[in-house]
């Protein structure tokens, strides 16, 4: 007669990884185990819509920015010009000045919130060109109908840079979730 032997499958809530030694993947399937992790990371994923519009919005608002800061220089040097020199010049920039101080209500409650956030800080603007730059080429690498099973989604975790990348992912959720208050 044969003797046959059979192991036990891993305990409920107990990681077995197909990548030996891996500090960097047990720390992420520790971080996933986290509830206060697992929770903020769901809203994150509740708000990814409100997310992708505010980045959109921001990143508008950066690429215009430089004209906006243009404008505002020229008129300023214009203004400054004028008064030095003659009236007209100083008249035809109060006109300038004039046909946009109608546009003011509509903007400035924009640009008080934006400038009171954490928006203009240079570690938020750097943030966000991190995310946008990394959605962009994401996007880029992005099969589409390319399916992944649980197998696929574990030998993910084998790639530094995707480990790299759901470190991040989990962080932002953890702070999304303390700033949200969950």
């Amino acid at each position: 007669m044969c003797a046959t032997t059979t192991t036990a499958p891993p305990a409920p809530h107990t990681h077995t990884h197909a990548m030996p030694g891996s500090a960097a993947a047990d720390s992420l399937m520790a971080r996933l185990d986290d509830p206060a992790t697992a929770a903020a990371l769901h809203n994150l994923l509740d708000n990814a819509e409100l997310l992708a519009m505010l980045v959109g919005m921001v990143d508008g608002l950066l690429q215009r920015s430089e004209t906006i800061t243009a404008n505002l220089s020229a008129s300023l040097s214009e203004v400054r010009e004028a008064s030095v020199g003659s009236t007209d010049a100083l008249r035809a920039t109060a006109a300038d000045l004039g046909a946009l101080l109608p546009l003011l209500p509509a903007v400035v409650p924009a640009m008080q919130a934006v400038l009171a956030s954490s928006l203009p800080r240079p570690e938020s603007i750097a943030a966000l060109d991190t995310l946008s730059g990394a959605l962009v080429e994401g996007l880029a690498e992005t099969r589409p109908a390319h399916r992944r099973g649980v197998r696929g989604l574990l030998a993910a975790l084998r790639d530094p840079e995707t480990v790299s990348g759901l470190d991040a992912i989990l962080g932002l959720a953890r702070a999304l979730g303390r700033r949200a208050g969950a």
